[in-house]
C-alpha cells in the first residue's frame, strides 16, 4: 500500500516534470521568434514554477518523505530530457 502512494507520487512528479519542462521549451520557441520576450520569459518562469510548487505542496500533505518521491520523478524527467536533447544535437 505505502508503495503503491510513492509510486503515484513519482509518477506526479513525472507529470510535473513534463509540464515544466514542455512550458520550458514552448517558452523559448516563442521567444526565438517574437517580441517581449522578457516578458513571455518571465511570466512563463512565474506560472510553471508557481504550478509545481503548488502540486508538490498539495500532494506533500505534511510529509516530507512524500515530496521526495516528486522531486525524484521531476529530476528523472529533466535527466531524460536534457539526454534526449544531447543526442539529438549531435546528430
Amino acid at each position: 500500500m505505502i508503495a503503491a502512494v510513492y509510486l503515484f507520487l513519482f509518477c506526479a512528479g513525472i507529470l510535473t516534470g513534463l509540464f515544466y519542462f514542455g512550458g520550458l521549451l514552448l517558452t523559448i520557441q516563442k521567444i526565438s521568434n517574437g517580441k517581449h520576450s522578457p516578458m513571455w520569459f518571465l511570466a512563463s518562469f512565474l506560472f510553471r514554477a508557481s504550478v509545481v510548487v503548488l502540486v508538490f505542496y498539495l500532494f506533500m500533505a505534511g510529509d516530507w518523505t512524500r515530496i521526495l518521491a516528486q522531486v525524484a520523478g521531476f529530476i528523472c524527467v529533466r535527466l531524460f530530457l536534457t539526454n534526449r536533447m544531447k543526442t539529438q544535437k549531435n546528430r
